[in-house]
């Protein structure tokens, strides 16, 4: 298993095999000063082109170099930067949000802090189905994650066709490889009489462990091995790293009373909000793509993206 040692600094979503996992998408882009990644991509319809930061939140080293990073998009004729944020930002790093023209409150994210056993994370709920779960499933954690790539990639694309992803977050087999190979990651898998019914990506990044993704079989749905699997998570990170992001809820701005959000909750002992931030580049063109009187308050940021993630 890849298990940090009690000074080892994995770098998760700031990985350079992270950001190329995403190539695909967008050309990565290492923003050189504050240390984050973005992803740079063509504009349909237009010789300009704009970036993004990696999916599903922004990282970086250093918050307070943001902004020349920002100027160095800005001289290279970039349009917009769009990026949502690490939940877990403080006040100073929040203060780089004055440099973008768009910063509002995009999602809550629920957190699980690892100073005390499952059974005091979780909710009585929660803490039933997990037990009714384990009498039918077992949890394997492979020392070596990559030696599951194709199970991951056929439980993953059977959660694509269920839910109809068309978009990045479709991802590839070239994008997992290179996930499954990063240092601090953990598999988690759930069986069935030796048969996988579901697995769970998680990504440790200093003193916090993202749950990435996690896909069912549909024997996996009906015994409810995601109740297993995150309570193996909460178990077995004990130790490994401070607290759990689990997440928020679907959609672009998904709110407490989505099922999603809701399951969340049921791990969660404390919540962070992520938030949207865009930085328009080049006003003219982004006015010109945008359309006369397009603002970037708008409901979507590019608003000449709008759409992209149905």
């Amino acid at each position: 298993m890849n298990e940090p040692g009690h000074d080892a600094e994995y770098l998760g979503y700031r990985h350079p095999e992270y950001a190329l996992s995403l190539a695909e998408f967008g050309r990565p882009r290492a923003l050189p000063l504050s240390g984050g990644w973005v992803l740079e991509r063509p504009i349909a319809h237009a010789r300009q082109r704009d970036a993004m930061g990696l999916y599903p939140l922004f990282h970086c080293r250093d918050w307070d170099a943001l902004p020349d990073d920002l100027a160095g998009l800005r001289r290279d004729g970039l349009v917009s930067l769009v990026m949502v944020t690490d939940p877990l930002l403080d006040d100073r790093q929040r203060g780089a949000f004055r440099h973008f023209d768009l910063a509002r409150r995009f999602k809550t994210h629920y957190l699980s802090e690892l100073d005390a056993p499952p059974e005091r994370i979780a909710s009585r709920h929660h803490r039933y189905y997990a037990r009714k779960a384990a009498r039918n499933l077992e949890v394997d954690v492979p020392a070596a994650p990559l030696a599951h790539l194709d199970e991951w990639c056929g439980l993953y694309a059977a959660l694509v066709a269920r839910h109809g992803i068309g978009d990045l977050r479709a991802f590839s087999r070239e994008g997992f490889r290179r996930v499954l190979s990063m240092p601090g990651v953990i598999l988690y898998r759930a069986l069935e009489h030796g048969r996988t019914v579901g697995a769970q990506i998680v990504l440790l990044q200093g003193e916090v462990a993202f749950a990435h993704l996690a896909a069912f079989t549909d024997e996996g749905y009906r015994q409810g091995a995601s109740y297993l699997l995150d309570w193996a998570a909460l178990e077995h990170l004990r130790g490994r790293a401070a607290r759990i992001n689990w997440g928020g809820g679907t959609g672009l701005e998904a709110d407490d009373a989505s099922g999603l959000a809701g399951y969340k909750q049921g791990w969660a002992t404390a919540r962070a909000d992520a938030y949207l931030l865009g930085a328009v580049l080049d006003r003219d063109a982004y006015e010109s793509l945008s359309g006369t009187g397009e603002q970037p308050d708008s409901a979507y940021f590019p608003s000449y993206r709008a759409g992209e993630f149905a």
